[in-house]
This record gives structure tokens, C-alpha cells and sequence, in this order.
């Protein structure tokens, strides 16, 4: 065990620019540090690893507590997979690049005011531990499967289940539980209530039937409904029983005895685990969904991923290069990413007549930046961003604007196969 006033070992101070303490309101910022021995106040934390939250609240409210060391490492090692860091820009290992995440920042809150009692659990369950009092101070430890850890699973089902706005906090908290809290998951994931009334609990939540701490009508909130939470459970674990669960659940939808909501997602967690027995289910979704360009690139990306790869490379694509960035384009480096970008473009349906590259810089993470020249007056503009860029493998961010209301951002991991670039996994990071 490791003593609680560690924040001697690093400091929320040596990460300038990475970490925020935001208070909810300025009455809460009044509190003293005294206060904290009894309550908190709603407060908001930022950073690149959750384990600095720990660091964080000891600083801020001054206690002493013991931490389990492994806890800690398993927390930074669950990071560090799901998050690309663009300070060391290395892509996780194992021949599935992993789920597209944002590069960004991890976020910490209480929406409320807790008792020290009821936060020190939170915290600890933010990082895949439970936290124990012992003669009147907190150790926080690994998971357990005994009373307290699957009283905590409960409470995750109970939130979640219940469309509270933390829902998706108390999913991630059983994602990093993940394997030991297995059985419940699965559990719940074939539920007759999560198989077949979705369209139910999205109706409800709609009207507002779970209560005022619903966001009614925010469809990106609620539209998956409690099955999109546990599919986002059960991403990260892999297991026989998991991948089982999770094609009976595809093949049930695809025959329409389950719900309709949450195919791509549940292909793409196969595709994850490297699950070859989903190939002909997934290939079943690329017809279906035909006419929706996007979902049409997951679904392909997902079969990429799998090793059913079919890759357009782009060469009859039409991309002009502007003289400002020619001699960057021309340079060996400019060559490899003009490349990638048209496989990228081909393969996700991102493609548009008369682009054209006007600026590119080739810095520490090469940047491309191009217009629709036959689109919108000229006014559509797009950029790709390689934060990774490897002879084998690569990571791209891209954005795009073609009007008001017209705009998104994804994030793509590329692999190169026998020459040929493809994008084993592609996903949408925001949208306007």
C-alpha cells in the first residue's frame, strides 16, 4: 500500500496545461479545505489520467489517505489504452487498434454536494477501486468481488437503468471493473427488458416519465437506451461468454426478435475481441445500412478489422495539390500521408469531387488542409491531423465544414497491409 500523501511522488503542478479544477458555482469556491473533512461541494476535475484525480482532491482538500499501488498501475495502463497521448504518440498493442477515442481530457464531477461518506466511493470507483474507512482513514484498494464491490455493480445497473445524466460515468465505472463484474453484465444484457423494450424506455424517457434529471429529447442521450451502455461495458473485456452473448444479441436483431437499436456498435465490440464467427453477421449490415455513408464506413471498418479487407486505396480518387503546398506534398513524408488520406477518404465515404490540398505542414503532427473547390461556392473546407504516423500503422483526425449546420470530426486507426493502407476502425468524434 501506498501512503495517501503521495501527491509527494507527482504533482497535479507538473502537468501545466493538463489539469483543471473547475468549481460549480462561487459559493462553493468559498469553502475552506476545513469544510472538506465533512462534505463536497459539486466540483468538476480535468485531466489526462484519472489516477490525478486522486493527486488532485488530495490537494485540494488537504486529507490523508492509502492507495493500493496496483490499483493505481491497472488505472494508468486502462488510460493509456483508450486514450492516444499526443505527448508519446504510441497506438496500443495488438492486432485490433482498439475503439476511436478523442484526444482529450478525462473529466471527474459530483453534481451535487456529497458527504465524505458517499465521495470516497465515487472517486474510487472512477478508477476502478473501492475505498474502505480503517480507524478513521480511507484506503483505496482493488476490486473485489465480495459485498461492497458487487454492491457497487448494482448501483452502476440502478443509475444506468434509471437515464440519470451520470449514466454513462457509472458505464465507464463497469467498464474498468470489467472482467470480474462479467456475470452481472451479462446478466442484464440479456434481459428481456433490455432485449425488447427499448422503444418503450425511449418513449418514457421522452415524455419524461423517469423525472426531472432527465434531458428529454436529446436522442443522442437516450436512443440506444440501457443496451448501449452495456455494450460499452462489455467492449473492453474478453471473454468466450462475452463474445457469445454479444453475436447471439446481433443474430437475434438481425432476424428482428430483438430490439433494432445498437447493431454497429455491438460489430464493432466483435470486431474489437478480433470475434471471426461475426464476420457473416456484419456482413449482413453492409446491404442493410447502403444508403447511410457513415455507417457504411463503421460497418467496413469493423470487417477491416477482422482481416476481411477489400480496400480501396483511392488511386482513381482526384485530389489537386495548390503550389503553397506542393513542396510539402513532394517531400518522402508528404508522399506517404497523400496516400493515407485518399485510402481514408475511399474507405469512409468521405470522398468529394474537386478536392483540392492548399496548405500542409509537416511538423511533429503533420497537418492537411484542403477545400471542396465545386462545392458550396468554394466555401467547403476539410483538414486531416496524423498524431500517428508509423511505416506500419497511423492514427488521423479529420474535420470537415460545408455549410451552416454541415460540419463533423472523426478519428480513424489505419493499418498498412501488403501494402495497402486500411482503416480498421472509424468513428465519429463530433457533429453540427
Amino acid at each position: 500500500m501506498g501512503i495517501g500523501r503521495w501527491a509527494g511522488s507527482y504533482h497535479a503542478r507538473e502537468l501545466p496545461g493538463f489539469v483543471e479544477i473547475v468549481w460549480a458555482n462561487s459559493e462553493d469556491e468559498k469553502r475552506t479545505r476545513s469544510s472538506m473533512g465533512q462534505f463536497v461541494p459539486p466540483i468538476l476535475f480535468r485531466s489526462r489520467e484519472s489516477v490525478d484525480f486522486l493527486t488532485m482532491w488530495h490537494q485540494i482538500s488537504g486529507m490523508d489517505f492509502k492507495v493500493d499501488r496496483i490499483l493505481i498501475e491497472d488505472a494508468r495502463k486502462w488510460d493509456r489504452n483508450r486514450l492516444i497521448q499526443e505527448s508519446d504518440p504510441e497506438m496500443p498493442s495488438g492486432e485490433s487498434l482498439g475503439k476511436p477515442f478523442e484526444l482529450g481530457f478525462l473529466r471527474f464531477e459530483t453534481q451535487e454536494t456529497l458527504s465524505i461518506d458517499e465521495f470516497m466511493p465515487k472517486l474510487a470507483a472512477h478508477v476502478g477501486g473501492l475505498a474502505e474507512k480503517r480507524g478513521g482513514g480511507w484506503v483505496f484498494q482493488q476490486f473485489e468481488r465480495n459485498e461492497r464491490g458487487l454492491k457497487l455493480v448494482e448501483e452502476c445497473f440502478t443509475r444506468i437503468k434509471g437515464y440519470q445524466p451520470e449514466a454513462s460515468e457509472y458505464a465507464e465505472i463497469l467498464s474498468r471493473i470489467g472482467a470480474l463484474a462479467l456475470p452481472e453484465i451479462l446478466r442484464e444484457f440479456k434481459s428481456p427488458q433490455i432485449a425488447h423494450d427499448i422503444e418503450s424506455q425511449v418513449e418514457k424517457v421522452r415524455k419524461g416519465t423517469f423525472g426531472d434529471k432527465v434531458r428529454k429529447g436529446t436522442s443522442s442521450y437516450i436512443d440506444d437506451g440501457v443496451e448501449a451502455y452495456l455494450i460499452d461495458a462489455l467492449f473492453w473485456i474478453k471473454s468466450p461468454k462475452r463474445d457469445e452473448a454479444l453475436l447471439n444479441a446481433l443474430q437475434a436483431k438481425l432476424l428482428g426478435t430483438r430490439n433494432r437499436f445498437n447493431e454497429l456498435a455491438i460489430a464493432k465490440a466483435l470486431a474489437f475481441s478480433g470475434c471471426k464467427k461475426a464476420i457473416p453477421l456484419i456482413e449482413q449490415l453492409v446491404g442493410k445500412y447502403s444508403d447511410d455513408p457513415e455507417q457504411q464506413a463503421e460497418i467496413t471498418t469493423a470487417l477491416h478489422a477482422l482481416g476481411v479487407t477489400s480496400p480501396s486505396s483511392g488511386r482513381g480518387l482526384s485530389i489537386s495539390v495548390a503550389d503553397g503546398a506542393r513542396s510539402a506534398m513532394d517531400t518522402d513524408t508528404g508522399k506517404q500521408i497523400f496516400e493515407l488520406i485518399k485510402a481514408v477518404l475511399s474507405q469512409c465515404n468521405q470522398a468529394e469531387p474537386g478536392m483540392q490540398i492548399h496548405e500542409a505542414v509537416m511538423g511533429r503532427i503533420p497537418v492537411v488542409r484542403g477545400t471542396y473547390t465545386k462545392r458550396l461556392d468554394n466555401n467547403g473546407h476539410w483538414a486531416f491531423e496524423i498524431p500517428v504516423l508509423r511505416p506500419d500503422r497511423a492514427v488521423v483526425r479529420f474535420s470537415y465544414v460545408c455549410g451552416p449546420l454541415c460540419s463533423g470530426g472523426f478519428l480513424g486507426r489505419i493499418k498498412r497491409v501488403n501494402g495497402n493502407w486500411i482503416v480498421t476502425a472509424w468513428g465519429s468524434l463530433w457533429l453540427s
